[in-house]
């Protein structure tokens, strides 16, 4: 199930990150463009590669949505096998971050909180129907990148966080906090000096946990993955 998630996150978000990156490409490219003309002065006037005329140090809100891969896998159910519960879903994340800049190289520090994770039930052998959910998923990491005047590129690692609930009709019904690991990577152009869009892939991976279900410990395994584009609005 992991592996589907996964494959299915990372095809997502190809396709999400190539029609943006294009774009961004288009723009950047253009003949007529702002960013081609600044780009053009810079080299021409011998001072390319010194500090971006973009920039992008600062506090910065945004918005993204999002195609997510969610799933659980509560193992040794039924002599050795696991079992997988998951789910895919469209979701809105806010985010606030604060950059740094230093010439072209650009770092900060970023949280967001996205509603809509994991729901998801099955009817399993000796747990009858056994239902899995997270209402939310939330990440505060740290964030750097290079910039080629508008365009940031960009990787990122921090600490994520959630709520899972797992329940079974023969009994059990356990909320938990679960903490664990968000990276990911992306790429944001500049559309003027305040306002950004990005397109980026994240993914978390949770410790592993234990849970009685039907009377009996059962070790659990969260994970999630999510493909999103966004724009930020910088003060």
């Amino acid at each position: 199930m992991m592996n589907r998630c996964k494959n299915f996150a990372l095809s997502t978000a190809g396709m999400l990150a190539c029609c943006t990156l294009s774009q961004i490409a288009n723009a950047a490219d253009a003949p007529g463009s702002a960013s081609a003309r600044q780009l053009g002065s810079i080299k021409d006037s011998g001072a390319y590669g010194e500090p971006s005329p973009t920039s992008w140090q600062g506090l910065y809100l945004g918005l993204t949505l999002g195609y997510n891969g969610s799933g659980v896998d509560i193992k040794n159910v039924g002599g050795n096998n696991d079992t997988d519960l998951d789910s895919n879903a469209i979701s809105i994340a806010p985010f606030i971050g604060y950059n740094f800049s230093h010439g072209p190289w650009v770092w900060g520090v970023e949280a967001d909180l996205g509603g809509v994770g994991l729901d998801d039930k099955q009817q399993v052998a000796g747990l009858g129907t056994v239902s899995a959910s997270t209402d939310w998923f939330g990440s505060m990491r740290l964030r750097g990148g290079y910039a080629w005047d508008r365009v940031l590129v960009y990787a990122t690692a921090g600490i994520a966080f959630t709520e899972l609930k797992v329940s079974s009709s023969l009994g059990g019904n356990e909320s938990s906090w679960e903490t664990g690991v968000a990276f990911g990577a992306g790429a944001e152009y500049a559309l003027d000096n305040a306002w950004t869009a990005r397109a980026e892939v994240l993914g978390y991976a949770f410790d592993d946990d234990e849970i009685t279900l039907a009377g009996a410990k059962r070790d659990i395994a969260l994970g999630h993955g999510t493909a999103r584009i966004g724009i930020s609005r910088k003060f």
